[in-house]
């Protein structure tokens, strides 16, 4: 049984005991446990159901792990014959979770 969950603008497919890591969500603690209504998709024994943008009887239940960062990502700008370079760097922060259960709403 897997599902397709829209955080924070990015899908995600997950599907029981998946670590993602979502964008930064700042307001949630560590260790809390997150409900995400925004369910695109589910496959539960072969049979495919898809929303319409996004299916209002399913949910996933995620629990928080901790805030990261990612890999360094290195930008260099350079003009040639003027001497001009330029070297800057970025890291991404991110969201790790941890999905506990894929259920339906009753």
């Amino acid at each position: 049984m897997f599902a397709v969950v829209r955080i924070k603008g990015k899908q995600f497919k997950v599907s029981e005991n998946s670590i993602i890591n979502a964008p930064l969500m700042d307001d949630i603690q560590e260790g809390k446990e997150i409900i995400i209504d925004e369910v695109l998709a589910v496959e539960k024994d072969g049979k495919m159901q898809i929303g319409s943008p996004s299916l209002e009887n399913v949910e996933v239940t995620a629990k928080v792990i901790g805030m990261n960062k990612g890999p360094k990502v290195s930008v260099f700008r350079k003009k040639r014959r003027t001497g001009y370079k330029k070297k800057t760097g970025f890291r991404a922060k991110f969201t790790q979770l941890k999905v506990v259960d894929i259920k339906e709403k009753s």
